[in-house]
């Protein structure tokens, strides 16, 4: 089966929802055609090559993609009451080939400092003014923020969402959007539940992205909130001290910020950089580019990690830990950093140390369908059998979990290694039951029943 989303960034994250919750189940093929930028010859044959099709619904006019295929709709969601001056991308702004959109595209713009910009206003003069700047003076809020609760609600009636809703009771208390088309979880899990229910989607697979996703699949930059917004608004998340995430380059205060977008700082040798890891490009070359970039974003989570990846391809286990641990310092919610921290502690010997990585991983993305396999196969290498167990039982009696061989396999080597080796060899058998010519469990039958039968003489003697 093939499923095509079609429509924004939004859209795209949800088909990445799509593949790590639902598609290990499925099967399924999911593709993303943009919406917002002219389509393509290849968009059209995607489109009609599609058995179903994922479509945003916009506020205004888009065009079409003609096909007679299944359509499931979902609207796009928008948070311009708390950036009224974004929406144009800031004069100047370059795209590369790292950099796609520029690093000051339309989402992280605002058009009050553009005209500073272009007045050729001193940078400390027009930062001072705007950071004092009470917005409330210059655009009514309260009306923006109703403009857009009701095109919300309107998409919302006719699609069967609840977006709005979810804007009216929480806006205040949490980060509901992180830039003006960047929704934060809760209402991207909310869209994909409700999209994937309409897609026949098991429920139990639903609650499993209800309970345990917490990010949205969405570029990480935050648009920083003016603080008069913040006043405004009584927003209980934000403050003069909020720190906001500048693409890959760390995190900065709103007064940082400003001054940043006045002059245009970024850090084009980081985004080349992370453009050569994401080629598999030569390490040495990765570690240099690195190495400079981080003095200059020292704050770079994804820049260490990626420092952390091409000194361990080079050999230097000690100098990947010591990269891998900044990565997770600066960024400690990204289970991925954890993970691979872990691997580099295992390798290297520290065992107590990759036990803690693993753990966290799996406790800040236990939806992340490899760590499901990984971390009990590790934490039993390092000699936590009872934690690993308790891991894959819980696995095994997940009704949606595919037991496949594999989990079949560490399964029964954890039980025969708890010292319960009857429910060892009764797992065999079911496994081998239904994966008959599977080599691996085979074997473990095999060597289970063997071992039985020594204990059984050894019993009689």
């Amino acid at each position: 089966m093939k499923i095509v989303f079609v429509g924004n960034c939004q859209a795209g994250a949800l088909r990445g929802l799509y593949d790590k919750y639902v598609q290990p189940y499925t099967k399924a093929e999911t593709f993303h055609v943009r919406r917002w930028i002219r389509q393509t010859e290849v968009d059209h044959q995607t489109v009609a090559q599609a058995d179903r099709l994922a479509v945003q619904e916009q506020a205004f006019a888009t065009q079409q993609l003609p096909s007679d295929r299944p359509e499931h709709r979902f609207p796009v969601v928008i948070g311009t009451f708390l950036w009224p001056f974004a929406g144009t991308e800031r004069a100047g702004n370059e795209a590369t080939a790292d950099c796609q959109q520029g690093p000051f595209p339309a989402d992280m713009s605002d058009s009050h400092l553009d005209r500073a910009i272009q007045a050729g206003t001193d940078v400390e003069t027009a930062a001072r003014a705007y950071i004092d700047l009470d917005v409330t003076t210059v655009t009514d809020l309260d009306r923006l923020y109703d403009i857009t609760i009701a095109k919300q609600r309107r998409l919302d009636e006719t699609l069967g969402f609840q977006v709005a809703r979810i804007i009216a009771d929480h806006f205040r208390d949490e980060a509901l959007f992180t830039t003006v088309t960047h929704p934060g979880p809760r209402i991207m899990k909310h869209l994909a539940v409700t999209l994937f229910r309409d897609m026949g989607v098991d429920e139990a697979i639903l609650r499993r992205i209800e309970t345990w996703e917490r990010g949205t699949m969405l570029p990480s930059a935050e648009c920083p909130i003016h603080p008069s917004v913040v006043h405004h608004f009584g927003l209980r998340y934000a403050d003069h001290g909020t720190l906001y995430r500048f693409h890959h380059e760390g995190r900065f205060s709103f007064a940082d910020s400003v001054r940043r977008y006045l002059t245009g700082a970024w850090n084009p040798r980081l985004a080349e950089a992370l453009g050569l890891v994401r080629r598999g490009g030569d390490p040495t070359a990765i570690r240099l580019l690195l190495e400079q970039a981080l003095e200059q974003s020292p704050g770079s989570a994804p820049g260490w990690i990626a420092l952390a990846g091409s000194r361990q391809r080079l050999g230097d286990d000690d100098g990947a830990i010591r990269a891998a641990r900044n990565a997770a310092l600066h960024d400690p919610d990204v289970a991925s950093h954890h993970s691979f921290l872990a691997g580099l502690l295992l390798r290297s010997g520290y065992h107590d140390g990759a036990r803690q990585a693993h753990l966290m991983a799996h406790r800040l993305d236990p939806g992340a369908h490899f760590n499901r396999l990984r971390v009990p196969f590790a934490l039993m290498q390092l000699g936590d059998v009872t934690t690993a167990l308790r891991l894959m039982r819980e696995q095994a009696a997940d009704p949606i979990e595919p037991f496949d061989p594999p989990r079949y396999a560490l399964l029964i080597r954890l039980l025969d290694r708890a010292g319960e080796t009857d429910e060892a060899i009764r797992v065999a058998h079911e496994a081998d039951a239904l994966y008959p010519r599977n080599e691996a469990i085979g074997k473990l039958l095999t060597l289970l029943a063997r071992r039985l039968s020594v204990r059984a003489k050894q019993t009689r003697t």
